[in-house]
């Protein structure tokens, strides 16, 4: 069973998708539970740590060759199940928070819209205009 488990935690680590890697463990270990004698062991584990390569080598083809892309995929799937923040997620991969949202002079504009300050030389706060 911890040979199962090891394999698992190495083809996340490897790149694959957890909640697939975790889904053929435990398609494995529950293949383990009711097995009838030693001469199955060898065939379960075996073909479930095929399986996971195979798994790892699927994730390597989809790879983008960007660093930035390939951690934040990596973050993002293992942390599938809680809330995550944009500043989390930059942090955790070495990039720089992301910019402050837009003034909200234009938070009720429509979306696809840009807002840039107006050139009122006289005025003291500069709105801004959605264009």
């Amino acid at each position: 069973m911890s040979l199962v488990n090891t394999f698992m935690i190495a083809a996340i680590q490897g790149g694959a998708y957890p909640p697939e890697a975790n889904w053929i463990a435990d398609r494995a270990l529950r293949r383990l539970n009711t097995f009838d004698g030693l001469d199955e062991l060898v065939p379960i584990a075996y073909d479930a740590g095929l399986e996971l390569c195979e798994l790892v080598v699927a994730s390597k083809r989809t790879d983008t060759g960007n660093f930035y892309v390939e951690q934040d995929k990596r973050y993002l799937s293992t942390h599938l199940t809680q809330e995550i923040h944009v500043t989390e997620v930059a942090d955790a991969i070495g990039l720089p928070p992301p910019p402050p949202p837009p003034s909200a002079d234009c938070a009720s504009a429509l979306p696809d819209t840009r807002c840039a300050p107006t050139s009122l030389p006289s005025a003291s706060r500069q709105p801004s205009i959605c264009l």
